[in-house]
């Protein structure tokens, strides 16, 4: 039997600055309701309650949820190290509508060349305080082979949660496991190889939200839509909306479905003679109400350019969403950027964020959202900057206080920070990887 080589791991370079944004009134990457009744912290769980989970602190007692409106403060609290943080590789951590969602992962071996899956088990908590064992994950019944490194994200969807096992190499992301769970504490695997049909580590993309979920294979080679996360559709790319465009990414929020790339003049694969000059191509926007009929929609200020940007598009809360068009000048040797937000995804505005911002550094429980981003080289243990969106998008600093964490923001090994920071009902946790701390906000 042929298996994947382990590939090898290389870390993005840092950005000068981390920025942690909450946002308030319009939300940031909205996570969409789920169908099933929620669950607490005192329902019946498919696998064992752990022992006291906070090891080395006494963890806060009571967690109210967070104010309405644009956060202004954040008081910190540190939780310790949890117990079943210990043996793990990584403990990571993301939020949702009802509560925050932990995985514990325990490091993969081989036998020969048969490489044995880690193990990882799922911790739930309502208020990201008090904490229960879930369930193990079915990594053989998802087709990691052996391969999953982390949990990049878990999506909120109109059935419940998406979690993503992911893996990466060389600038390339890997699809390594989907699992399916309607509250946070059974998960099902989903076979990657019968929903996409085909090789699924070329898929660096998935989002979703209160519609379904989507994800966007490498270079747009594919798109594929899905109501339950289980079984996913793809995307007619060579209908005439299409002809000509590139896609990038795509999400779903309360207002359908919205794909993020490019259209323009085609290149050509094979020339003759002098090579030609790139064709100029343009940002844009394709929106559908049920992820069948599709409508391009045009960015106001996007110009057409020979050296195409680069496309993300995602929820500042399930009413409203963010495109970001990147690219890399290389005369002035900085990166340029355009964003533009809509809450329907067919009318669209332009806003200004702080440079460098991308898909990645952007996280939300639907209601509140934070963008993410590294201090320094990323390697170095520092505090995080928090700031908000006003309505109009305007960055204002939040106050701090109490045991404010102090992270390598980069210092698990992933290419990307994802489960270091999750924003939850309760208000935002924040984890080293090993031990844990509880943000609260005020609005005053």
């Amino acid at each position: 039997m042929k298996t994947k080589s382990k590939p090898f791991r290389i870390r993005r370079a840092g950005a000068a600055l981390m920025t942690l944004v909450a946002v308030g009134l319009a939300g940031c990457v909205g996570a969409g309701p789920s169908a099933s009744p929620a669950s607490t912290a005192g329902s019946a769980v498919a696998g064992s309650i752990s022992p006291s989970l906070m090891a080395t602190q006494t963890p806060q007692t009571t967690v109210s949820p967070t104010p309405s409106g644009v956060w202004k403060s954040i008081d910190w609290a540190s939780q310790g190290a949890p117990s079943w943080a210990a043996g793990s590789t990584q403990f990571q951590v993301f939020g949702w509508s009802r509560g925050y969602l932990g995985f514990a992962i325990q490091p993969n071996s081989s036998t020969g060349d048969t490489p044995i899956d880690p193990t990882v088990v799922s911790y739930y908590s309502p208020d990201g305080v008090n904490w229960k064992e879930g369930q193990k994950l079915d990594t053989a019944g998802a087709g990691t082979q052996g391969m999953l490194m982390e949990i990049r994200t878990v999506i909120e969807g109109p059935t419940g949660l998406l979690a993503v096992g992911w893996s990466g190499a060389c600038g390339s992301e890997f699809l390594d496991g989907l699992w399916t769970s309607s509250d946070g504490i059974a998960w099902q695997p989903v076979n990657t190889q019968k929903a996409f049909g085909q090789n699924t580590i070329s898929i660096p993309r998935i989002s979703g939200g209160s519609a379904g979920y989507v994800a966007v294979a490498y270079k747009g080679a594919g798109v594929w839509t899905s109501a339950d996360g289980r079984v996913l559709k793809p995307v007619a790319l060579d209908a005439p909306g299409f002809k000509n465009s590139k896609i990038d990414d795509g999400t779903a929020f309360s207002g359908g479905y919205v794909l993020a790339g490019t259209y323009g003049t085609p290149d050509c694969a094979v020339t003759i003679g002098p090579a030609p000059t790139k064709p100029p191509v343009t940002a844009a926007v394709w929106w559908s109400a049920d992820a069948a009929s599709w409508t391009r929609v045009s960015l106001p200020g996007a110009m057409s350019s020979s050296e195409g940007p680069s496309m993300s598009v995602c929820r500042l809360s399930d009413r409203a969403l963010v495109a970001i068009a990147s690219k890399w000048n290389n005369t002035s040797q900085t990166s340029e950027q355009l964003a533009w937000v809509s809450t329907d995804g067919r009318t669209w505005r332009s806003v200004t964020l702080p440079a460098g911002i991308s898909e990645p550094d952007i996280l939300t429980d639907g209601q509140h959202a934070l963008v993410v981003r590294p201090i320094g080289d990323g390697q170095k243990v520092g505090q995080l900057s928090l700031q908000t969106f006003d309505a109009d998008y305007t960055l204002v600093n939040l106050r701090q206080s109490g045991a404010q964490p102090s992270i390598s923001y980069m210092g698990t090994g992933m290419d990307e920070p994802y489960g270091l920071v999750a924003v939850g009902p309760s208000g935002v946790v924040v984890t080293d990887g090993h031990q844990l701390w509880m943000g609260t906000p005020s609005a005053s």
